[in-house]
């Protein structure tokens, strides 16, 4: 009879530290989710700038980490675009090795680019013909251990919005993202 209610309590036992270990790895789960880095790449206003007389254009774009653990940034790219957009823009392999830096949560790192330009581009876009987009991605590692890419999509707009910023959303899917890469 003793050996009965040893057993049986011994089986409560291993059925409470199975729910224990489930509750754990759900807790585990949902930390990495609130916890880890969450990176994305933005524009200083005014956006696109006209250098005369090299007829260049020069963007500074902000990296961020607003995630709540440093970020390691693995890769980016930051290019311009002439329209018309493609439907399904092509997602570049994961790039490997070490990470090129890292940002601290709720800090951010700029990037000054400048884009060689001619007379006879910079007098078309200024007009708004072609469309000019500038459409980049940042490839960055959690603490976790799991990588992410962020995408980046902008429309160059004639004339500047207020408050100074010639650059829009792209509203067409696949510019402005966030995916999980395994």
């Amino acid at each position: 009879m003793v050996n009965w209610v040893i057993v049986g309590l011994t089986a409560v036992l291993a059925v409470m530290a199975f729910l224990q270990w489930r509750i754990y790895c759900d807790i585990l789960s949902a930390t990495k989710t609130t916890e880890r880095a969450y990176v994305s790449m933005s524009h200083v206003p005014p956006g696109l700038q006209f250098v005369d007389p090299s007829h260049d254009i020069r963007a500074t774009i902000r990296i961020s980490n607003t995630g709540h653990t440093p970020a390691d940034i693995i890769g980016y790219d930051v290019r311009l675009a002439f329209g018309p957009l493609v439907t399904t823009p092509d997602r570049p392999a994961v790039p490997s090795g070490p990470p090129q830096t890292y940002i601290m949560p709720s800090d951010h790192i700029d990037l000054w680019l400048n884009f060689p330009g001619s007379m006879f581009q910079m007098t078309d876009v200024r007009t708004g013909n072609p469309e000019l987009y500038l459409v980049g991605w940042v490839v960055y590692g959690d603490r976790f251990g799991r990588r992410h890419r962020s995408g980046y999509g902008r429309r160059f707009i004639v004339p500047i919005q207020e408050g100074g910023n010639n650059l829009v959303f792209i509203q067409e899917p696949g510019y402005n993202y966030e995916e999980d890469l395994v």
